[in-house]
């Protein structure tokens, strides 16, 4: 816990503050000129639209297919994945927090013609739910659902009321007979993962598409463990995100506990 937090845990704390995006232009080598939405917040790192990396899911990842952002933030991952899934294909892109859920949404329509985010302002879960997610911050930049965790471990005093949802049906409904054409999830919820990609084990198994997914610094060895088996059983190999790249060097089950917080990313073989 920080120190500003601890005050924050005394009662000490502003009000929750709102930040707006501003329109930023990249011109790509393959893809051209492309927008986004860049969120205001001073503590938001923003992010980079790099061919290299549309260039990379492209590997895997044709025009028409259709891509899956679980945890989609203001769509610094979605863009890049609906570039690479074109103008015939289609992403979507799950975010319960409000306060960036309309820069997603921005993102959504920025670039007509050239790709297709579908944004659902809804956390993934079991059963259609109202839930309290906490943040640690009056700008609401990072939380989640801190159910059963003590306030003095993870510190995040904001409360945020948000909406969960079985996305499976969601998802079915959505794609029809182009279940086929899943070709990518991604999920970062804030050490949740391996409960959402559950929740949506079916399509997982039916598709068989490649799956990046956090491995926040709070999952505890064995949660760990088990979303490694998840993919393993699977008959997936699991690769280290690298910086530059996806395809990392492959990761055993103990390789798992070995490093503090990272992504991992399943390919079918």
């Amino acid at each position: 816990m920080r120190l500003t937090e601890f005050f924050y845990l005394l009662g000490l704390k502003p009000s929750a503050r709102v930040y707006g995006h501003s329109t930023e232009t990249v011109h790509l080598e393959k893809d051209g000129e492309v927008k986004f939405a860049l969120w205001r917040n001073p503590r938001f790192n923003g992010f980079e639209i790099l061919q290299s990396e549309i260039d990379e899911l492209r590997t895997f990842i044709s025009d028409g297919d259709v891509a899956i952002d679980i945890g989609a933030h203001c769509g610094d991952t979605a863009l890049p994945m609906a570039l690479a899934c074109g103008p015939n294909g289609f992403v979507l892109a799950f975010e319960p927090n409000p306060f960036v859920f309309s820069i997603l949404a921005s993102n959504a329509i920025l670039n007509p013609g050239k790709y297709n985010i579908v944004a659902f302002p809804y956390a993934v879960t079991n059963q259609d739910e109202a839930l309290v997610f906490k943040y640690n911050g009056p700008d609401f930049p990072n939380g989640g659902d801190k159910h059963g965790s003590s306030v003095w471990k993870h510190g995040s005093t904001y409360s945020l009321p948000v909406e969960g949802r079985r996305i499976g049906p969601m998802i079915r409904a959505r794609l029809g007979e182009k279940v086929s054409k899943l070709r990518y999830i991604k999920t970062d919820i804030e050490g949740h993962d391996l409960s959402a990609l559950k929740s949506i084990e079916d399509l997982v198994d039916e598709a068989r598409p490649r799956v990046k997914s956090e491995v926040n610094v709070h999952n505890t060895p064995e949660e760990r463990r088990a979303l490694y088996r998840f993919f393993a059983e699977k008959g997936y190999a699991v690769h280290l995100v690298e910086q530059s790249t996806l395809f990392g060097r492959k990761l055993a089950e103990n390789d798992m506990a070995s490093i503090r917080h990272f992504d991992i990313f399943a390919v079918p073989e």
